[in-house]
């Protein structure tokens, strides 16, 4: 079995459904495999990946738009877009799967 997560820490943030799940928000990063169980920090380690994949699109959109519409090209916002979303891939496929990866370069590339 694959290491589960223990990155990141919880915090209180007010009441659950019961005093026995409070709610909890997640801050940090996935460093394995996350544990799927029914409570709040389960709840809340999903809603954390949740908003780790909108920054994700985020970021895609502004390196595609990145010199459109009269502004400049700008190569240091293109290279931090990429590296944005290469952490936000490498986090979720480590959540989901507890595996590591790696991305190659792509020499096609434009």
């Amino acid at each position: 079995m694959t290491k589960m997560h223990s990155g990141g820490k919880y915090e209180k943030v007010g009441k659950g459904a019961s005093p026995d799940h409070p709610k909890v928000k997640f801050h940090g990063s996935i460093n394995g495999l996350v544990f799927m169980g029914s409570g709040s920090f389960s709840e809340a380690t999903i809603e954390h990946l949740h908003k780790r994949l909108d920054e994700g699109f985020s970021h895609l959109s502004g390196a595609q738009q990145n010199g459109g519409m009269g502004t400049e090209y700008d190569l240091d916002m293109e290279k931090e877009c990429d590296k944005q979303i290469d952490s936000v891939v490498r986090e979720i496929a480590l959540a989901l799967t507890g595996k590591n990866i790696q991305f190659e370069e792509n020499e096609n590339e434009i």
